[in-house]
């Protein structure tokens, strides 16, 4: 799951939802080209290359939370498996890299 959330200017607000087999749920709420719910897939092997950049980049062991209190700024929260990201600022270089791989991922699939 990756959920990216509002900020006081025009952040793009959409849920993406991307389940084992390849198959997904995408929700576009405000500022993003498709609005509302799309289903879409995506191969295996795209769910594969997610899945192992997560491991490359060792997900599981990143902090739960990445925050300073900085205000108007969208919050990113990012899930795979049991493993929960809030990303507010300051993740490392590799998270927003996991964030952006799998939203060039969906978004070529909807």
């Amino acid at each position: 799951m990756l959920e990216r959330t509002a900020c006081f200017g025009t952040c793009p607000i959409y849920k993406i939802e991307i389940y084992a087999e390849g198959n997904g749920i995408f929700t576009g709420t405000k500022y993003v080209e498709k609005i509302g719910v799309l289903k879409f897939n995506i191969t295996t092997l795209q769910v594969k290359e997610i899945i192992d950049f997560a491991k490359e980049i060792n997900f599981r062991n990143m902090e739960e939370r990445y925050y300073e209190p900085i205000t108007d700024l969208p919050t990113t929260y990012i899930r795979i498996e049991e493993k929960i990201i809030e990303d507010y600022f300051g993740a490392p270089r590799k998270l927003k890299e996991l964030e952006n791989l799998i939203d060039q991922i969906v978004f070529n699939a909807i």
